[in-house]
């Protein structure tokens, strides 16, 4: 591995700030803070817009959907494509970024591997680029004439075309970069800290770590992600049981100080961030797709409990909660550890036509209610003991409802990736609080004290009132 140069100047006196931190850290914080989305103690204001109660706004260079993570005086947030900042909290100054290409991370035996597979799968590219709009040309007829024989017969023929290609292409995958759709981007993954070091992973297979004063540790390319139907990747890394976690197409243990592999488990990846669980005294993973496994050895102790494309396993008070457009389930956590555990069914159901979409958002708990939001911004409120459904209103915020549900003191925070976000009161009925408008952002908020941060498509924003 390459000996790291520093690209960012931090002052002496800040890096004594940095330094101060260490010794004050709380224990990991990543995606959602703890992952709960629940900041009981937090006060932040009920209102705000791109002029009111903004305490200060940081411009940034491109997007990111990743949400920001806060370690005392400085909190972390990603750029496109594969760019991790560290931010002062007070004042929103940018203290040090780093760039993390496969070019800072490669091996020169990996960097020629990739100039030669370029070089021998270029010609095939051009092929799939034209057998790509083939298809789309043919499918833009079909759908003007489905009864059509031979518009039906162009669609099959333009698609097999695609497969062949894809096939031919196949032994140049993991050299090339990977594919991510513009929504989702290479730097959707939020970042986790122990307020020592910060680590991340990209959508471009790269995984890294640096001291908090921005010094890399080390950096590694991993795997290209190859599950996600081009979209890209956007589970978050988790920290647990002294090993760090990053799922891309397999679960991957490493080792938070040297970035090697303990053990890969090879269990099902998706959009969603693994949950940490403890049974009995082990640590254990439980993955969105129903994987428990113990983060000491890679042992798979439950298999497939559930399944969740979009969105995370929700842990309350022993109980795992899956929201899912067909089939939303809780299961209850075994007490005692062993190497085979079942998680016995508290409730399943199935939402009715209007709740039954996709959840891209996570949901939270408060005295007894579970909150969730799908895509279309379908708010309801279920019993957490039975899963029977308390409330629901569509809540008409527009866009796509990205962001997961935050509990921010006395109030719920439910937004869309348009950046309008309904202020609501926790309880059985409906009762909204107030309506805000941001820019556009697709992070979930995180929330300290009287302060809201949110990660906008442009900017990053710290709202709060004077």
């Amino acid at each position: 591995m390459r000996k790291h140069v520093m690209k960012s100047f931090v002052s002496l006196a800040v890096i004594g700030v940095l330094a101060t931190l260490q010794a004050n850290a709380q224990d990991f914080v990543g995606w959602r803070t703890d992952g709960s989305g629940a900041y009981p103690s937090a006060t932040p204001p009920t209102e705000w817009s791109k002029i009111k109660n903004i305490v200060w706004s940081t411009p940034l260079s491109a997007f990111s959907n990743a949400s920001p993570v806060i370690s005392g005086d400085i909190l972390f947030i990603c750029a496109e494509p594969e760019t991790l900042l560290c931010v002062h909290v007070a004042d929103g100054k940018i203290l040090w970024q780093q760039s993390n290409t496969f070019e800072d991370a490669a091996t020169p035996e990996e960097l020629e591997e990739r100039k030669k597979a370029l070089l021998e799968s270029a010609p095939l590219m051009k092929e799939k680029a034209a057998a790509a709009k083939e298809l789309q040309q043919a499918r833009d007829i079909f759908k003007k004439t489905p009864d059509d024989a031979d518009a039906k017969q162009k669609v099959d023929e333009a698609n097999a075309k695609v497969t062949d290609i894809n096939k031919k292409l196949q032994p140049f995958l993991s050299c090339l970069p990977p594919s991510a759709h513009g929504t989702n981007g290479y730097s959707s993954s939020t970042p986790a800290t122990d307020g020592k070091n910060v680590y991340e992973i990209f959508g471009n297979g790269v995984v890294c770590c640096y001291s908090i004063d921005g010094q890399r540790v080390w950096i590694r390319k991993l795997e290209n992600p190859g599950n996600s139907y081009g979209w890209g990747h956007s589970q978050s890394p988790v920290l647990a049981g002294q090993r760090l976690f990053v799922h891309l197409n397999d679960l991957h243990a490493l080792n938070p100080a040297t970035g090697e592999t303990i053990w890969t488990a090879k269990v099902p990846s998706s959009f969603g961030t693994p949950a940490v669980v403890k049974i009995g005294d082990a640590d254990c993973i439980l993955t969105p797709a129903g994987d428990l496994v113990r983060t000491s050895d890679g042992k798979i102790l439950a298999p497939h409990v559930s399944k969740l494309e979009y969105n995370s396993p929700f842990i309350h008070d022993n109980v795992a909660y899956f929201i899912d457009q067909y089939d939303s389930k809780a299961l209850t956590l075994p007490d005692k550890p062993a190497d085979m555990l079942t998680l016995d069914p508290v409730w399943k159901i199935k939402f009715d036509k209007d709740q039954k979409d996709r959840y891209y958002a996570s949901p939270v708990f408060i005295d007894g209610l579970l909150y969730v939001v799908n895509q279309k911004g379908h708010f309801s409120a279920l019993d957490a003991k039975t899963g029977a459904t308390v409330f629901e209103k569509p809540l008409g915020l527009g866009g796509t409802c990205y962001p997961s549900v935050a509990l921010a003191g006395k109030y719920l925070f439910v937004s869309s990736d348009n950046g309008v976000t309904a202020v609501v009161e926790p309880g059985k009925e409906y009762k909204e609080i107030a309506r805000n408008t941001l820019e556009p952002f697709k992070c979930s908020p995180v929330f300290a004290g009287k302060r809201m941060y949110v990660r906008g498509s442009t900017a990053l924003y710290c709202i709060g009132e004077p």
